[in-house]
């Protein structure tokens, strides 16, 4: 199997791929074979990133070949990694149309994007550059060679309200022009590829990038109150938990001779290993909560680990309050009924998995440190 992984070196796409590499015992051979260049960061001890400390990601920038064999994939395989990021510009459609021709993957994943949503709202044009034109490259080239594609979306092509959360069905309604794009991205894909999966999840959070967890831990070391929006409700996601997800539904769209097409199921069905659907998916952490809950979780979590040495007062403030150049949607808590029944796709609880990057947090700031054996 030949993934390619695009936006390898974002915040998502560098948790995947080092998921994807770290289930290899020779993982530091095989890596030091082919690109021993890539092993050192230049770091200092005032802004070394908690990914440099635990030395969790190689920016890799030409494949890797390694052998796959673990319960993640549920089967022994030759996979071969392709990452790429800025160096293989996926708004160019000859450059997409070249890389596929020459490297010939099975599959794509991609976690291209643009996402400021702030500076989406002025920035339209790089906004759906990169996330309805670079789409459409990718369908259609993939289209042409055949193989199916995994694509990256957004809680916020969709805008409901309490209590029902959001199925895949559900209607377009962004609330922002970095809404708009992913939306026009989603349906451009639909259009070129009907091998596709699109994957739409929400409140990312991960070690390699800046995210909420971070800001908060920063705020909460630095301030004696702060302010966190309560109005807002949805699901905080773990990019590692998302990851898996999208290993495992990689595996099975290659592992298999799919030839069966159902968009946007409304029924679920039970898992059937012959024949996975294409179509719309929803993944996030589950449970539901607001911002200011997760702020809360957060600060109770980081002080239990001794990431934070005291509390401090956390006001619930509504979005009215919170001035911000894009709307945000106030309900995105997502249905993950049907990603679970037909990959067999687990759900962590949001609490768990915070429970565990904040591990990762906390070994970043002891030295000769490793990674917990529950995560990366």
């Amino acid at each position: 199997m030949t993934i390619w992984i695009t936006g390898a070196h974002g915040m998502l796409g560098t948790d995947l791929s080092t998921l994807a590499r770290r289930q290899f015992a020779q993982i530091d051979t095989v890596i030091s074979e082919e690109l021993p260049q890539t092993l050192s960061h230049k770091t200092s001890s005032s802004s070394e990133t908690t990914a440099n400390r635990l030395n969790l990601h190689k920016n890799l920038v030409r494949p890797c070949r390694l052998v796959v064999s673990d319960d993640l994939l549920t089967s022994s395989s030759e996979t071969t990694i392709l990452e790429t990021d800025r160096e293989t510009d996926i708004t160019d459609s000859a450059v997409v149309s070249d890389f596929i021709e020459k490297n010939k993957p099975d599959i794509i994943i991609n976690c291209a994007a643009y996402t400021a949503v702030d500076n989406a709202e002025s920035e339209k044009e790089l906004n759906y550059k990169l996330n309805c034109t670079g789409i459409k490259n990718l369908g259609e080239c993939s289209a042409q060679a055949g193989i199916p594609i995994i694509h990256i979306s957004t809680d916020y092509v969709l805008n409901g309200s309490e209590p029902n959360q959001l199925r895949e069905t559900d209607p377009i309604n962004p609330q922002n022009e970095y809404g708009r794009a992913k939306a026009e991205g989603e349906l451009a894909l639909a259009k070129s590829n009907p091998k596709h999966i699109i994957v739409r999840t929400a409140w990312l959070y991960g070690i390699n990038g800046k995210n909420f967890v971070k800001s908060m831990l920063n705020l909460m070391r630095t301030k004696e109150k702060i302010s966190v929006v309560g109005d807002q409700l949805g699901n905080p996601t773990w990019t590692f938990d998302l990851s898996r997800a999208l290993l495992k539904i990689a595996h099975q769209l290659t592992s298999q001779q799919i030839n069966l097409y159902q968009l946007n199921s409304p029924q679920p069905q039970q898992l059937n290993p012959q024949q996975p659907q294409y179509g719309i998916y929803h993944f996030s952490g589950d449970g539901i909560t607001s911002w200011h809950g997760f702020a809360v979780e957060i600060q109770k979590q980081a002080i239990a680990k001794g990431l934070l040495q005291k509390s401090i007062e956390i006001a619930a403030i509504p979005s009215s309050e919170w001035k911000s150049p894009a709307n945000r949607p106030l309900w995105s808590a997502l249905d993950k009924t049907k990603i679970k029944n037909n990959f067999g796709v687990e759900v962590p609880a949001w609490q768990t998995s915070l429970s565990q990057y904040l591990d990762l947090e906390l070994a970043a700031t002891q030295p000769h440190s490793t990674i917990p054996n529950h995560t990366l």
